[in-house]
């Protein structure tokens, strides 16, 4: 019994280093996103790998919960001298199913702001933005001379431009 007892306490101590480890990765892939966010034109790519870590984090706290919960019933089973409760490895109040969830949403939401991230550059919804203030700034500049008329195709092309990479 008291290798069982060992055993279940290095379990333990994994099962909490596991979730540090998946709350930590989760929280700083929310804070790449939040930082690059109006950096990429993949905009379903950031905001669903956003999404994937908030999930993420959410099957963390769930796995706490569950494994609290499963403490809790084991110190009353003792209190009342009753046998040790059983838990399934792949119910819903398994703490196992819950980390391997946010190990899974972590993992695809990683992939996801990688997606984001290798876009070729020059298509950023940051540098459509720079370019439209530079020929809005232009246009209004040449407003009244002989350019006046090329630089507001550019300034719609550049208006166009924004409005498709913005979202």
């Amino acid at each position: 019994m008291a290798d069982t007892d060992r055993y279940e306490v290095r379990s333990q101590k994994v099962a909490d280093a596991l979730r540090a480890l998946l709350t930590a990765l989760a929280t700083a892939g929310i804070g790449a996103v939040y930082a690059m966010h109006g950096q990429t034109t993949v905009w379903g790519a950031w905001f669903f790998s956003g999404l994937l870590f908030l999930v993420s984090l959410g099957c963390v706290l769930r796995s706490w919960f569950v494994a609290k919960h499963r403490e809790l019933r084991r110190r009353e089973a003792s209190r009342a001298n009753q046998p040790q409760p059983e838990f399934t490895k792949w119910s819903r109040k398994s703490s196992w199913l819950w980390d391997t969830l946010a190990a899974w949403t972590l993992f695809i939401g990683a992939a996801l702001l990688s997606v984001a991230v290798w876009v070729p550059s020059g298509k950023s919804c940051y540098e459509a933005a720079k370019a439209f203030a530079e020929v809005s700034d232009k246009t209004t500049a040449a407003s009244g001379t002989a350019q006046a008329d090329e630089w507001v195709d550019a300034y719609l092309a550049a208006q166009h431009w924004k409005r498709q990479v913005c979202p």
